[in-house]
């Protein structure tokens, strides 16, 4: 072999491996490219069903605002009718309480009893009267009750929740002696 056929064939090596390091080259940049081809697919997809999803979404609002819609027409319609039938009713109160009054005053019956309140007060004024006294005498009964059976009396509870001292107001003697003195007097 001459040197010429070596150089030619080196060369030619040469050209080889230049050709095959592009082509892997090459294969790579295919390969990075069908990477990233394959991820903008996905990122599509994943595009697309998050539209789907919110189509959803916008078809579900949609309908429930349309069915909201319904109701609120079928509820105008009804306070319509309903003020309607208020005033209508209130019509007829009014035709019945004004022949309802002429009658009560135009007939007269000698058997009913007029009721005079000659003292002034109330029956309203009674009851709560009524009501304040019982409730007093209640409590000086429990009082008196607790007294006796040598607890701490009920106003001295009230005091200890409203931070009041009793402690400067005096007590009979026999409160303060002991249950067995008391009972040999």
């Amino acid at each position: 072999m001459s040197l010429e056929d070596h150089l030619s064939g080196e060369m030619q090596r040469q050209d080889v491996l230049a050709l095959k390091k592009a082509l892997r080259d090459r294969e790579m940049e295919l390969t990075k490219a069908d990477d990233l081809r394959q991820a903008v697919e996905d990122e599509l997809e994943d595009a697309y069903k998050e539209i789907d999803r919110l189509k959803q979404l916008l078809d579900e609002a949609e309908m429930k605002a349309e069915e909201a819609i319904y109701d609120l027409t079928e509820v105008e319609t009804a306070k319509v009718r309903l003020k309607s039938k208020l005033y209508e009713l209130q019509e007829e109160m009014d035709l019945n309480e004004i022949s309802v009054f002429k009658d009560e005053r135009l007939t007269v019956d000698n058997n009913k009893e007029i009721e005079i309140n000659l003292d002034g007060e109330s029956p309203r004024k009674k009851l709560i009267s009524g009501v304040i006294f019982g409730f007093i005498l209640a409590l000086v009964v429990l009082e008196t009750m607790f007294v006796i059976t040598g607890e701490d009396e009920i106003i001295s509870r009230f005091g200890l929740l409203f931070d009041i001292d009793f402690s400067e107001i005096s007590l009979p003697s026999w409160h303060l002696e002991e249950p067995s003195l008391r009972d040999n007097k």
